[in-house]
């Protein structure tokens, strides 16, 4: 009798047309009603200046005052995930082995 072929699964990789790139600087999130982990993804810079004064003296600038000073810095929420708590460990402990392959220099990832 032939040895039984173990099943196998072909899993192929497409992008949704949607699909984009977001750099995020951090994650805030908590648990639905529902019991579903929700994690909103930010980046984190300084606001703009509602107002920038260009201060001149013999036609040529010498300072620059902003208003208000200082900016506060602004969390701007970019996207939104929402995954059952297995899902969620399961992404977890992927993003944790990726940042340790990083932090030892892995070539490969």
């Amino acid at each position: 009798m032939a040895p039984s072929k173990k099943p196998t699964a072909e899993i192929l990789f497409v992008r949704n047309p949607e699909y984009r790139v977001y750099p995020a600087t951090g994650a805030w999130g908590g648990l639905s009603a529902n019991k579903e982990v929700n994690v909103d993804f930010y980046i984190e810079a300084r606001q703009n200046p509602d107002k920038l004064l260009l201060d001149f003296e013999d036609g040529k600038q010498v300072g620059e005052r902003r208003e208000p000073d200082p900016q506060p810095f602004l969390r701007e929420m970019l996207f939104r995930v929402v995954m059952r708590p297995d899902i969620a460990r399961s992404v977890g402990e992927f993003l944790v082995s990726l940042a340790d392959k990083a932090d030892k220099g892995a070539e490969e990832l």
